[in-house]
C-alpha cells in the first residue's frame, strides 16, 4: 500500500512541476519576435524545475515537495 501512495504522490508532484513549467509560457503578451516564448522551464529533478527567462537571460528554481502544495520558487539571478 504505501507503494501505492508512493507513486501517485510522484505522480501528483511530477504534475505540478509540469503544470508550473507550463505555466511559465501561458502569457502570449511574452511571445518573442521569433514566436518564441519568453520563460522555458527545464526539469532540474524529480521535484524542481529550472525556469529561465530567455530576454534576460536570468534563472530561478521552482521546487513543489509535496503534491498538495503549490510550488515555492527562488529569486531570479542577477
Amino acid at each position: 500500500m504505501n507503494l501505492r501512495i508512493a507513486i501517485v504522490v510522484a505522480m501528483a508532484m511530477t504534475a505540478g512541476l509540469l503544470l508550473a513549467a507550463s505555466l511559465a509560457h501561458a502569457d502570449s503578451n511574452d511571445a518573442g519576435k521569433d514566436g518564441g516564448w519568453r520563460y522555458e522551464g527545464i526539469p532540474a529533478s524529480t521535484n524542481a524545475v529550472w525556469v529561465v527567462d530567455r530576454k534576460t537571460g536570468k534563472v530561478r528554481k521552482c521546487q513543489q515537495d509535496l503534491a498538495d502544495q503549490a510550488p515555492v520558487c527562488t529569486a531570479y539571478s542577477n
